[in-house]
């Protein structure tokens, strides 16, 4: 089906189409296709509690603040194994850099950790159960009890 076909049933497209084609015109950077779509589309009136908007932000946060402590975790693990394989190589200034990394990583998840937790308290939610039963829930766990204590101190980073 042509473009022009295609313009002519924007009104009846399907949320999933719609959704599609919007991410397509954007890829493309047809601003004008994207108008169209957007202005074709129809409007829903929807009736939720009002502090609805706000709870929902306050997930979103928690599950990017979940995949950033899995990418610490991660960059964490990845420099050990290259720690591990430095040494078995017999270079001992990468074995250096990559434990250097590891602990950078251990820092950064600590401070993640504790800038999440004090953004909680100041909304007077427990952080820690934002994101219960969320992904990877085991590893950070674990993680929290024990990268406390990889992690170098503030003054040892600077």
């Amino acid at each position: 089906m042509s473009r022009k076909n295609l313009a002519g049933m924007f009104d009846v497209l399907s949320p999933e189409e719609r959704t599609s084609l919007t991410f397509a015109a954007t890829v493309r950077g047809d601003e004008a296709e994207l108008e169209r779509l957007m202005s074709t589309a129809p409007r829903h009136t929807v009736s939720e509690m009002h502090h609805t908007g706000v709870a929902r932000a306050l997930c979103i946060c928690g599950l990017i603040h979940r995949a950033e402590q899995l990418d610490m975790i991660a960059g964490h693990m990845f420099s050990k194994v290259n720690v591990h394989q430095a040494v078995d190589d017999e270079d001992c200034e990468t074995a250096v850099w990559w434990a250097k990394m590891a602990h950078l990583f251990a820092y950064r998840y600590c401070l993640n950790k504790d800038a999440w937790r004090l953004f909680c308290d100041e909304l007077g939610v427990c952080g820690e159960h934002v994101v219960d039963g969320g992904p990877g829930g085991w590893l950070v766990e674990l993680a929290d009890n024990n990268m406390p204590d990889i992690a170098p101190s503030d003054e040892e980073i600077t």
